[in-house]
């Protein structure tokens, strides 16, 4: 049958979307999308445009996120045309459907999702014309691809298309424009018992450079001492560090295998970042939340402290270590990206052939940001022959993208 045909090649599509897709971080969203129906195949000549929405709810399972579970339905109204392709006065098909089904999603970038997913369900319909009103059921099947813009974590404008096959009745393809809330999922409640003899004695937290983001996943950005009180020895001690928004999920650092009596520790905090740091403009202070657990006698067990964290803004760094200004190299930014090929497909087979490629590529690159009129500016507040002696000072430095 024809519809098998089709749901086989969105089920393919599917299939091979699942292969490349990524994870998404909502477990759970909701999209209402209005839509345009346009009749397709012998169906021209029956139907005229309609119009209505759809309401679903789609699930993302943690352990396979990129595979996705749909339900919901939707509800159609569309003009019936007689022989001469107008449509009948006051005669409208009526479309109501409960459907179910799945679908994948790839993530190019931060901003964009595209997606493939199938469905399946049932659908009521109804002809109201002036003189009589015909009804009937049967089942239906989807399939289409969708692209959506995440406006942020939370809000995403989409657009998409469908095929739809609504058994003995009536064939379409849909174009939505839909609107997507992506439920947050709330961070878990801690999975320990307070334990009054773990005490956490000092905190020290450096400020992060949201630049280095990636660095901190193994380099600490600050310590925390522990002691245990107590006269049982504990086992398996960890701190977990955690900043909403600018995290994913908490940071366990190094365990210490045992700790006696009266002792204390000190662990490195480890923090892994997502970029949603590298959109900080002006610096900022924020909670931040350690969690440190062990064992005792076999059960497991915590004590959790709040701190403030300061995050300098993206473009801060110090000089410290200037081998940390290498982080502002983004060599695949795609306005530099587009800048280097440009200039460099310019020369391409130009020159004296004694001269390597890559030296006269780098000539080319030194007159053309010449040629933009691109120079090196002293910054009087922060000048680098001042700053670069003051390894606490921190300095302004721009990627390159900025620049051009």
């Amino acid at each position: 049958m024809r519809w098998y045909r089709t749901i086989a090649i969105f089920i393919a599509i599917v299939a091979l979307a699942a292969v490349v897709s990524g994870q998404e971080k909502s477990v759970l969203a909701l999209e209402l999308a209005p839509q345009v129906s346009i009749p397709v195949g012998r169906d021209i000549d029956v139907f005229s445009l309609g119009g209505g929405a759809s309401l679903l709810a789609r699930w993302n399972p943690p352990r396979l996120g990129f595979l996705g579970m749909e339900l919901g339905g939707g509800a159609s109204l569309v003009p019936v045309l007689v022989a001469d392709g107008k449509p009948v006065s006051s005669a409208l098909m009526s479309l109501y459907w409960p459907q179910a089904g799945f679908g994948v999603h790839i993530n190019p970038t931060s901003w964009l999702t595209a997606g493939a997913h199938a469905s399946a369900g049932y659908f009521f319909a109804s002809i109201d014309a002036p003189l009589s009103t015909t009804s009937g059921s049967n089942p239906m099947f989807a399939g289409g691809v969708n692209l959506d813009f995440n406006l942020s974590k939370t809000l995403s404008l989409g657009l998409g298309a469908e095929y739809r096959d609504f058994i003995g009745l009536y064939n379409d393809m849909s174009i939505r424009l839909g609107t997507t809330y992506h439920l947050q999922p709330a961070r878990q409640a801690t999975k320990y018992r307070q334990y009054n003899d773990l005490v956490i004695t000092l905190v020290e937290l450096s400020p992060v450079f949201p630049v280095l983001f990636k660095y901190y996943d193994e380099h600490p950005i600050g310590t925390v001492v522990v002691m245990n009180k107590g006269k049982i020895p504990i086992e398996n001690l960890r701190v977990d560090f955690f900043v909403n928004q600018y995290m994913d999920g908490p940071k366990a650092s190094v365990e210490i295998p045992f700790l006696k009596g009266g002792q204390e520790a000190r662990l490195d905090v480890l923090a892994l970042f997502n970029d949603t740091v590298l959109g900080i403009s002006e610096a900022t202070k924020v909670q931040a939340t350690m969690a440190v657990m062990a064992t005792v006698a076999g059960e497991q067990y915590g004590s959790e402290r709040a701190e403030t964290l300061r995050i300098y803004d993206r473009n801060a760094i110090s000089w410290m270590d200037d081998r940390r200004v290498a982080a502002f190299v983004t060599a695949k930014d795609p306005s530099v990206m587009r800048f280097a090929k440009n200039v460099s497909s310019a020369v391409k087979g130009v020159g004296p052939s004694a001269f390597p490629d890559s030296m006269l590529v780098a000539a080319a690159l030194h007159d053309a940001l010449a040629a933009y009129g691109m120079s090196y500016q002293v910054d009087p507040s922060t000048p680098y022959t001042q700053f670069s002696k003051n390894e606490s000072a921190i300095d302004y430095l721009q990627f390159p993208g900025q620049t051009l």
